[in-house]
């Protein structure tokens, strides 16, 4: 799946998913998630001192550590 939000950050994107469902249901989706995420990649436009805008970006690749990370709800 490619999907699009507009978050500022990988583990803000990875909440924002998880939050769109209910409540009762963020257990289960938290757990699938775990198991089919393969990475997240975030971008921002910073400024430059010289003008004009470049691209930063952060890539999060899911690895044990990750998946295990959000199926405990511990990515704050």
């Amino acid at each position: 799946m490619i999907g699009t939000l507009h978050t500022t950050d990988a583990v803000r994107t990875i909440n924002r998913v998880i939050d769109m469902f209910l409540a009762c249901q963020q257990y289960q989706i938290r757990q699938q998630l775990a198991e089919a995420i393969e990475a997240v990649l975030s971008q921002t436009l910073l400024n430059r001192i010289s003008g004009g805008r470049i691209g930063a970006f952060e890539i999060l690749l899911a690895n044990d550590a990750v998946r295990n990370v959000n199926r405990e709800d511990k990515n704050q």
